[in-house]
């Protein structure tokens, strides 16, 4: 961005884009169960509509123990609200 000052002085400002590596835990990535990049509603009426199943295969098994219920509502409470 240029411009100028007062009397004519000449003002730079010089903008460097820069990235950093922001480490996420892999339970909060699998607390993300439509894969939206956000842990919200949708991750939650999952677990909510899955609660009680034993099906080793749904996402919304989120801690892997077999079945679905308060550990896997705990995980996408405790992150709730994450965007990444």
């Amino acid at each position: 961005m240029n411009g100028s000052a007062g009397s004519g002085t000449g003002l730079s400002v010089t903008l460097i884009a820069c990235r950093r590596v922001i480490a996420i835990p892999v339970e909060a990535i699998r607390a993300d169960i439509d894969g939206s990049y956000s842990v919200d509603d949708g991750d939650l009426l999952t677990v909510l509509s899955e609660y009680g199943h034993s099906d080793p295969d749904t996402p919304a098994d989120i801690n892997n123990d077999g079945r679905v219920d308060d550990g896997d509502m705990l995980a996408v409470l405790q992150w709730y609200g994450l965007v990444y």
